[in-house]
């Protein structure tokens, strides 16, 4: 009995991949009383002297709206510091949170105010996971979503 036991988990180890596959999200909620507009500062990548692609978008949050900034993949697992990544990607150097009446924020990848999207111990950073419960793999991240909740605290803050 245990020969074929055996046999049977490496059959199934046979059948699986090296490495597992995850699905890793980054998302923007907004909780304020405002409609927000999040503007990251420039960041392009140049293909050839006349060829500039900007990787950066702003986006319009409505009151109480989420949106998946960037949803990632992959073989490998799901890590909140794979997510801070594509955060400071899609930051880069600035970003601004702009309200419905034209007030503003600005944050630099340099602050450590308690709510700035770049310090990411802040409270306002929520990380989820998911883990993998079956017999391969058992216990590895397969999913991962990382957001930044933008409140009135942040509207307070502008001018």
């Amino acid at each position: 009995m245990k020969k074929h036991y055996l046999l049977l988990v490496l059959a199934v180890l046979g059948l699986t991949a090296c490495d597992p596959g995850y699905d890793e999200d980054v998302a923007f909620k907004n909780s304020s009383l405002h409609v927000v507009t999040v503007v990251p500062s420039d960041y392009y990548s140049q293909y050839s002297d006349t060829t500039v692609v900007y990787e950066n978008e702003a986006h319009t949050l409505a009151v109480g709206e989420e949106l998946l900034l960037n949803v990632a993949g992959g073989l490998g697992v799901a890590s909140r510091e794979e997510a801070e990544g594509w955060f400071r990607i899609y930051y880069s150097d600035s970003v601004i949170f702009r309200f419905d009446d034209e007030k503003q924020v600005v944050f630099y990848k340099d602050d450590s105010v308690s709510i700035s999207p770049y310090n990411f111990n802040s409270a306002n950073y929520q990380y989820e996971e998911k883990l993998n419960k079956g017999i391969t793999f058992h216990g590895y991240p397969y999913y991962g979503k990382l957001t930044f909740t933008i409140t009135d605290e942040h509207y307070r803050m502008a001018e």
